[in-house]
């Protein structure tokens, strides 16, 4: 362990099985981040080698097997296992190297390997048996509706398991999503449906002021709306048109979803004046897909984009949040007062476990529902 104390966190590094000694005065910047748009966690660390003792130990080599723990100093630490892709190394001053080094979680095959075999069963079923080829033991998933056969496509592991889960079928109102997150710092896989309202595996969030011992406190918050992008390329004026076997057309248009959240909110107006501008023409269906193949692709993306509305809040505990954890939030205006508008509940889609000049950060992403649709199913 290179240092350890509750003022400046926990850190330490092995590489190819070698310790590291760096202590809080030569560590810079360290950062594992998780985000459900990436195919694998991912880590960058900055810090003084004035012995050399990074080039020794093989660092500067690409594949380098990198364990990096990251804490408070408070609590168990995060300890998590990647491989080096790239490394900078600074100009040599008095006070050693400034190393920068980027990797990804040690997951080599999932990120990189070609699929060469079909798998059959369910989409979960099937991308659960890719991610144990892929060497991922743990996985997290809701059971789809949607057998058939999955034929490899020349993407890697990770791509077609993306693209299995655009293309999975739940329920009406229902829509799944993948994310590969950690439990503790051990790779896990998640396959949920964003439209359920689940529980939180670890205490809800508020604003400094308003919180105890029951909650995380969240120490500042920044708020982002990306609806207008999204209800371009995946609502407004968006329809997928597909040949039948019988060669009548299948036409999906409209959106049929559970609404979590209050703020979501119907702009018939501006959908009317929009128009359906933009379709989409599937391939015909030959009948080797499940029956909702086309309609399951329209309806996961349209059901995803209806998530625009995303806050940033800042922490200075180390949670043990995972991606697509369902998470509360009671914020606070500059006056003190609740702020109704973004106090509520939230889907993680990423984290940042942040240590840099002896104090510990965790920066907690939530999206919620802030975007339009045709119709509603009033969730719980």
């Amino acid at each position: 362990m290179s240092f350890k104390n509750v003022d400046s966190g926990e850190f330490g590094l092995r590489v190819n099985g070698v310790d590291m000694m760096i202590g809080s005065d030569m560590l810079k910047d360290a950062t594992v981040i998780e985000n459900v748009h990436a195919p694998l966690p991912s880590v960058t660390l900055t810090f003084l080698d004035n012995k050399r003792a990074a080039a020794s130990a093989g660092v500067f080599v690409d594949g380098a097997k990198l364990e990096v723990t990251i804490g408070d100093g408070k609590k168990e630490p995060r300890v998590y296992k990647m491989r080096q892709w790239s490394l900078t190394d600074g100009a040599a001053n008095t006070a050693g190297d400034l190393c920068t080094i980027s990797g990804t979680a040690d997951l080599v095959p999932w990120f990189r390997k070609v699929v060469d075999k079909p798998y059959k069963g369910h989409a979960t079923e099937a991308v659960t048996q890719m991610a144990k080829d892929a060497g991922i033991t743990r996985v997290d998933a809701d059971t789809s509706n949607d057998k058939m056969t999955w034929h490899p496509d020349g993407s890697t592991i990770s791509q077609l398991a993306r693209r299995i889960i655009d293309h999975s079928w739940l329920a009406e109102g229902k829509s799944l999503f993948m994310a590969l997150t950690t439990d503790g710092g051990e790779p896990l896989l998640r396959i949920k449906d964003i439209m359920t309202k689940g529980d939180s595996a670890d205490k809800p969030l508020a604003s400094a002021g308003m919180s105890d011992p029951d909650h995380y406190t969240v120490w500042d918050y920044r708020i982002a709306s990306h609806s207008g992008f999204l209800n371009a390329i995946t609502n407004y004026g968006h329809k997928v048109v597909q040949e039948k076997l019988s060669g009548a057309p299948d036409v999906f248009s409209t959106l049929d979803i559970t609404k979590l959240a209050s703020s979501l909110g119907i702009n018939s107006q501006l959908m009317q004046a929009v128009g359906l501008v933009r379709t989409l023409y599937h391939a015909p269906d030959v009948g080797n897909t499940h029956s909702n193949y086309v309609k399951a692709s329209h309806h996961n993306v349209k059901s995803r984009a209806t998530f625009s509305s995303v806050v940033h809040f800042l922490l200075d505990e180390l949670t043990n949040y995972k991606l697509l954890d369902d998470l509360q939030a009671t914020l606070a205006r500059s006056s003190g007062q609740v702020d109704p508008a973004f106090s509520g509940g939230y889907k993680i889609t990423a984290i940042a476990r942040h240590l840099s000049k002896g104090s510990y950060r965790e920066k907690v992403v939530g999206s919620s529902q802030g975007t339009n649709a045709d119709q509603f199913n009033q969730g719980a």
